[in-house]
């Protein structure tokens, strides 16, 4: 067998796998135009969230980032589902402390940056407050500045933890 043509075959391959974005253009960058986030918090998110973590008792996990429909659902089963649903779909809230058993949300915290006083994050925050309060889910706003502390705030979070009732299975 003449291993000649197999070779060229497997070299023009190589060469169009290598030169793939010449060949086609912007194509490929088009069809996936990601790349990864570098940190998925940001320094002063990461900091509370190291903070409240190192001394959260057992019986409580805090997860970052948490979808609105992953904690509320709606309760409307008619032709409005869905324009409920996508109210809550794509709002996220920065750390939600749920109980480490049933891993039932107990406290949403919010942690406001600068972006929370423009007047459609206002607006977003309102609804988003006044959604938790509806569902009874507690709820708390820490405005950042330059000198904030963060082992306070844990400390004080915590406190509130260990003062809440036993959650109980449905």
């Amino acid at each position: 067998m003449d291993y000649t043509f197999l070779l060229l075959l497997v070299a023009i391959a190589f060469l169009v796998f290598i030169f793939r974005e010449k060949l086609l253009g912007s194509k490929v960058q088009e069809l996936f135009p990601y790349s990864k986030k570098e940190y998925f918090l940001n320094i002063p998110e990461r900091k509370l969230y190291s903070e409240i973590n190192s001394i959260l008792p057992t019986d409580f996990v805090i997860v970052p980032q948490v979808l609105m429909s992953s904690i509320v659902q709606v309760t409307t089963k008619n032709k409005d589902f869905w324009t409920y649903q996508n109210k809550i779909n794509r709002k996220t809230v920065d750390f939600v402390i749920f109980d480490s058993i049933y891993l039932k949300p107990i406290l949403v915290i919010e942690y406001d940056g600068k972006s929370h006083a423009r007047k459609d994050r206002v607006s977003r925050d309102t609804f988003v407050e006044t959604v938790l309060q509806n569902v009874e889910i507690e709820f708390v706003r820490i405005a950042h500045h330059k000198n904030l502390n963060y082992k306070d705030i844990a400390g004080q979070i915590v406190d509130f933890l260990n003062s809440a009732e036993p959650q109980q299975a449905n």
